[in-house]
C-alpha cells in the first residue's frame, strides 16, 4: 500500500492545480482519493494478490481526507496535523502493545 498511499496522494494533491469552483473542488477533494483508492484495489486484485485485507485501509483514506479538510488545505498545517497523528497512533500502540 506504500505506492499506493503515494498515488492517491498525489491525485488528491493535484486537484489544486485547476482553476475550478470552490464546491466542485472540495467533492473531487472527497471522490479522488477514492476513486483513487479502488484503483489501487484494482490493480493489486488483477495482479493476484488478495485484497480482503486491504479495505480496512479505507478508514485511513478517510481519516486523511477529514484531516485535509481540518488543515483547510494548508500545507504547513496538513502535514503538522498528520504528523501529530503519526505520533499519537505510534505512542498508543507502543504503551498498549506490551
Amino acid at each position: 500500500m506504500y505506492w499506493g498511499s503515494l498515488m492517491i496522494g498525489r491525485w488528491t494533491g493535484a486537484i489544486s492545480v485547476f482553476n475550478i469552483a470552490k464546491s466542485t473542488k472540495n467533492m473531487l477533494f472527497v471522490l479522488v482519493p477514492s476513486i483513487a483508492f479502488l484503483v489501487v484495489l484494482l490493480f493489486n486484485h488483477l495482479a493476484g494478490h488478495d485484497i480482503s485485507h486491504l479495505w480496512v485501509y479505507v478508514v485511513c483514506v478517510a481519516i486523511q481526507i477529514g484531516g485535509f479538510f481540518l488543515g483547510q488545505r494548508k500545507t504547513c498545517q496538513n502535514i503538522n496535523g498528520f504528523w501529530l497523528a503519526g505520533r499519537y497512533c505510534h505512542a498508543y500502540r507502543v504503551n498498549h502493545n506490551r
